[in-house]
């Protein structure tokens, strides 16, 4: 089930390889621990005044198409029948610039332990292999065993860059600060605060805390919401701990990259998604 129109239809990695580079197989041996949550550095964010998400704990859609990766802490999002969305810093490892080893499964609408869908990570295209460095492209797609989109949704993507991206935002993720990150939490009608056409990047006042790294950025057209960014990164004054302040100002500003990056590549992977 789709939450908006999407004329683009399931996934031949036959034909993908023809078409599309780079991509990584992720090793099926054996499985992670569900427990083992490490959290990637650039998962810390920060809180700006009040405090402004609101829990995912009921299972309401179209927000059951957002998820957590393990065994990374991260978040994605569903944006095909079996495509997920996130940042790269989440699954490449920093030690080897290479795809981490302990990715495993990729869990739908994810409450306190249980999902409403499951499937094993099986390929990543990641936009760079070194996204502290290149953090515009600090992205990544995540091919999934199963079509879990079926039951739980996705969500398609629009096209967004530095000079056309939107004022008002909706970001999610399974923030660490709230319930241990065993619940997502939505802001929604957060702002954005600056545009950076050259570094790609988007400055927002989304509240958000670690573990909502590769979590969504959301904006409404014609009713229905589209992705429009991936929240990737923080100014945290160097230290180790999300920020809450009083307010917002460009020195402690999250950060997030518009769809530009990966548009293309998410369109012609849905199209393949959709017609197997």
């Amino acid at each position: 089930m789709r939450f908006c129109l999407n004329r683009l239809k399931t996934f031949s990695f036959s034909v993908a390889l023809t078409v599309m580079t780079p991509i990584l197989c992720v090793a099926t041996q054996g499985c992670g621990n569900p427990g083992n949550h490490g959290h990637p550095a650039s998962s810390l964010q920060n809180v700006f005044g009040d405090d402004n998400r609101v829990a995912m704990d009921r299972h309401l859609r179209p927000w059951t198409a957002i998820g957590k990766i393990f065994d990374t802490g991260c978040t994605g999002t569903m944006i095909g029948r079996d495509l997920a969305l996130t940042a790269a810093h989440c699954v490449v490892d920093p030690a080897t610039s290479q795809i981490s080893s302990n990715l495993t499964w990729f869990r739908a609408d994810y409450v306190s332990g249980t999902a409403s869908a499951e499937s094993w990570i099986e390929r990543i295209w990641p936009g760079t292999f070194q996204p502290e460095r290149d953090r515009g492209r600090d992205w990544a797609i995540i091919q999934l065993r199963d079509p879990i989109g079926d039951q739980v949704g996705w969500f398609d993507v629009n096209f967004t860059d530095a000079n056309n991206f939107p004022d008002v935002l909706t970001v999610a993720g399974y923030s660490i600060d709230s319930n241990n990150g065993e619940i997502a939490g939505i802001d929604f009608n957060c702002r954005t605060r600056a545009r950076f056409a050259t570094e790609n990047e988007i400055f927002h006042d989304c509240d958000t805390a670690r573990g909502s790294s590769g979590g969504p950025a959301f904006a409404e057209f014609s009713g229905a919401y589209y992705v429009v960014g991936v929240n990737v990164a923080e100014k945290r004054d160097g230290g180790e701990v999300s920020l809450r302040l009083p307010d917002y100002d460009h020195d402690h500003a999250n950060i997030l990259i518009p769809t530009v990056g990966f548009f293309d590549q998410a369109k012609r992977m849905q199209a393949l998604s959709l017609s197997r």
